[in-house]
């Protein structure tokens, strides 16, 4: 049955309308399997989401073929498909006609336009609304959209309902359920059965579900019954709700909370709280929480913040280090209010010392932000260390960062950063040091304009902690971008950038102090021409120049000019080739030896590019050759190839029940012959590197839990295999599965590197065994999926040759070794 839709109308203000943009540029072609990012958008259905998931899919599932490979894009319906299949192609070249890119640019910032005075409209009616006086009767109305496969309407009772897929759209709310009912009197909205609600867009989007929602249309307020919502990380998820959730302002509130990474009806372990407070996709509060494992209550804190934008830890957190010896963490965030927030936390080190940490961070209005950030540090107690390494980290240090940002309007912004620090070590003088950071930066449709101002000033003089400091300071410095405009019907496009300031170094070396102060200014100019067509669209020229000075005030300058051309030639039967050349002519000094755009003018380049390629399906791809040729320059008198190899890649169909893939690189050696004194003998085959991977699915759960993947290398030069090299993931039972690596060196006749890994899949959690031949690459370790990097367990000890329990990371965070 074809969904039926109907537009039902109940008191709100109503804002204005736009109709969709979907002019595109005549003649335009876009090949979707070599497309850019930049050509993708070129289409105006396609937004960056989509494009960007279009190249990830393509990315990992080879080549499309047809329009039913695209349908399958998160995002893309009938209405898109019918859109782009005018246009698309999936072999050949991308077409794109002059002034489309400019084109583009500009439709989307007509529809940047649109979106803000959509907002500036609605934030109008807002404070309209607000003034009006309660129970005044609205004389516009705000429509919402009920769309089902089963519409009944009770007109007695002025009851709407919508039965099987039903969705309902209200404004920036959206609920989806079995059984959606519109009270058209009590202006409520009634939905169960599956039920998902959504509210607002990107960052600040809400997204529940739940057994039964209940939606006032009036205030826009919803009530979710056994709401929950998830997060996905990593590896994993989270969950979290609560028996009745309240949504539809900037937070969602609920009672009789949970928390966990398991998704079974009994989890294996949780947390239970009387109250929740969620700030979606920034952190949740937990009230009154009690940490279980099964259904034993481990421990109990009256006030709990858990980020959702970043990875949890554990509130108290002890264990082993080798490095480190035992040691105690524990973190604990708090909550002022929902714009101050921040986290405590503490570290002891049986070997290394002891610290503490205050970050809080605090926000004013929808402008101001920032943070301030203090760490104390004591590393006098530091054991089992030699006498070198005691007198280098030896030492208390301390220091205090305050961060604000501003945002004047849209387009205008600005941040700061003061740290002031203090490090002294033992028999030593305390050192100070305050770091300042300004930045203030303009982006407007035209041009970017960035104003900054770093200054790093040693308050009690001359006692930096290291040698040979060098620091550059912007004292300030004032820059201007413009983007690239076309010039006329000429093709060429043109961009500037603008660059003065003043600038001052500082270096210390043996206890000696050097300081360059300088005014500098900056000037670089690009030009560019569109793609030229020769042959009949059979070789396409992109040519490029950039200009660039700088001048100080103290002497010296530096000069460059730089010259980009890049031809592609089509050749026939999916044969192509590439051509590209950089050239690049620098001269002057600088006064200054670490400033960044210095060096890059420094630098000199005369650099040949050429590559064959045949592409004739998704399963085949061949580059037949890619060598890099490097002339000499005034500053590099070397000449002569650089890597030149061969690539073959074979891989199984899309959609094949047995994936696997067949790769070989051959790599060869001119022996450093100049171009014009080469011949075809002088090409020596050096080594030649293959693998192979295949992946099949178990018996067990019909997941490809079957890996193999060989690889070798062989030298040609000696004639014989320099390694083989093995993988081998399998499964030995439905929970079960053992992964194999193993390395033999061929010229000496031993297996230099062998480890077994058994892995048993524990639901939320995963249990591993590492078996290697190394005597300290023997371990266990169990965690949750979710948090895959924080894992605790036990490892082998081969100082004490006994084994030690440890937390944190799988790869031993050695800092002094």
């Amino acid at each position: 049955m074809l969904p039926l839709v109907v537009l039902v109308f109940i008191p709100a203000m109503a804002g204005p309308a736009y109709a969709a943009d979907t002019a595109k540029d005549k003649d335009l072609v876009v090949n979707i399997n070599t497309a850019s990012l930049k050509e993708l958008l070129l289409f105006p259905i396609v937004d960056l989401s989509l494009a960007s998931r279009i190249i990830l899919l393509r990315s990992k599932e080879g080549p499309f073929e047809d329009l039913e490979d695209i349908s399958e894009i998160e995002g893309v319906n009938e209405t898109l498909l019918k859109i782009l299949s005018e246009d698309i192609v999936f072999t050949g070249e991308t077409e794109v006609p002059p002034n489309a890119y400019s084109n583009a640019r500009s439709r989307r910032v007509n529809r940047r336009q649109k979106v803000k005075d959509l907002s500036r409209a609605k934030e109008e009616r807002d404070r309209a609304e607000s003034k009006k006086v309660k129970g005044k009767k609205q004389d516009e109305r705000l429509p919402i959209d009920l769309v089902a496969d089963y519409l009944e309407f009770k007109s007695q009772d002025q009851i709407l309902i919508a039965k099987g897929a039903a969705r309902v759209l209200h404004g920036d709310m959206h609920i989806r359920a079995r059984v959606i009912e519109a009270d058209m009197k009590k202006e409520k909205l009634l939905a169960y059965g599956d039920a998902v609600y959504w509210q607002g867009e990107g960052k600040e989007a809400q997204n529940l579900q739940g057994d039964l929602i209940v939606y006032n249309l009036k205030t826009g307020e919803a009530r979710v019954r056994n709401g929950w919502t998830r997060k996905i990380m990593k590896k994993g998820q989270i969950y979290y709700g609560a028996g009745e959730m309240k949504a539809g302002e900037k937070t969602i509130t609920g009672d009789k909370a949970y928390y966990t990474t398991c998704d079974r009806d009994d989890p294996h372990w949780k947390i239970l709280a009387n109250r929740i407070i969620i700030y979606p996709k920034k952190r949740m509060i937990l009230k009154n929480a009690t940490t279980y494992i099964g259904d034993q209550k481990i421990y109990s804190v009256k006030h709990r913040v858990i980020p959702l934008g970043e990875k949890a830890e554990p509130d108290f957190k002890p264990g082993y280090r080798q490095d480190r010896g035992f040691y105690v963490e524990y973190n604990n965030g708090y909550e002022v209010n929902e714009d101050n927030f921040g986290k405590v936390s503490g570290q002891w080190f049986e070997r290394q010392g002891m610290g503490m940490g205050v970050t809080h961070q605090y926000q004013q209005g929808e402008k101001l932000d920032g943070q301030v950030k203090v760490d104390l540090w004591d590393e006098t107690t530091l054991r089992q260390r030699s006498s070198a390494i005691q007198s280098r980290l030896s030492q208390r240090r301390w220091n205090m960062n305050w961060g604000l940002g501003y945002q004047m309007d849209a387009a205008t912004s600005g941040r700061m950063n003061t740290l002031f620090s203090r490090n002294q070590r033992l028999g030593q003088p305390a050192n100070d040091e305050l770091n300042l950071n300004f930045n203030m930066s303009q982006k407007k449709p035209g041009y970017t304009l960035n104003l900054k101002y770093n200054e790093r000033v040693d308050v009690d003089g001359d006692r930096y902690t290291l040698d040979q400091i060098r620091t550059v300071d912007r004292l300030p410095v004032l820059t201007l971008a413009t983007r690239s405009k076309p010039i006329g019907k000429t093709g060429l496009s043109h961009s500037m950038f603008l660059g003065l300031g003043r600038l001052r170094e500082i270096s210390y070396s043996g206890g000696q102090q050097k300081r360059t102060s300088t005014f500098r200014d900056e000037m670089k100019y690009t030009l560019s021409h569109r793609t030229m067509n020769f042959l009949g669209k059979k070789v396409n020229l992109t040519p490029k120049m950039v200009y660039q000075k700088i001048r100080y005030q103290t002497g010296g300058n530096l000069e460059a000019i730089q010259v980009n051309l890049r031809s592609v030639q089509k050749y026939k039967k999916s044969w192509s080739g590439t051509t590209q050349y950089d050239w690049k002519k620098a001269n002057g000094s600088s006064p200054l030896s670490l400033e960044y755009s210095d060096s890059n003018a420094k630098s000199e380049n005369n650099l040949l590019q050429y590559n064959v390629d045949y592409r004739p399906d998704q399963t085949l791809r061949l580059t037949a050759i890619k060598a890099y040729y490097r002339f000499p320059t005034s500053k590099n008198r070397l000449e002569g190839f650089g890597s030149v190899y061969s690539t073959l890649n074979l891989s199984s169909p899309r959609g094949s029940a047995r994936r696997w893939s067949f790769n070989l690189q051959a790599n060869y050696d001119f022996h450093k012959k100049k171009l014009g004194e080469l011949r075809f003998g002088d090409m020596d085959l050096t080594t030649v590197n293959l693998s192979y991977n295949t992946n099949l699915k178990d018996y067990w759960t019909d997941l490809e839990r079957w890996n193999l993947r060989l690889a070798s290398s062989y030298n040609h030069t000696k004639h014989q295999f320099k390694y083989f090299d093995g993988t081998l993931s399998f499964p030995a039972g439905e929970k079960i599965r053992m992964d194999l690596r193993s390395r033999y060196d061929v010229p000496t006749k031993k297996f230099t590197s062998g480890h077994l890994k058994v892995i048993y899949d524990l639901h939320c959690w995963e249990a591993r065994v590492e078996i290697g031949q190394k005597k300290r690459d023997l371990q266990f370790m169990i965690y949750l999926k979710a948090f895959p990097d924080k894992p605790f367990g036990i490892k082998y000890d081969d100082d004490k040759q006994i084994f030690m329990p440890y937390y944190g990371d799988r790869d031993v965070d050695n800092l002094y070794y």
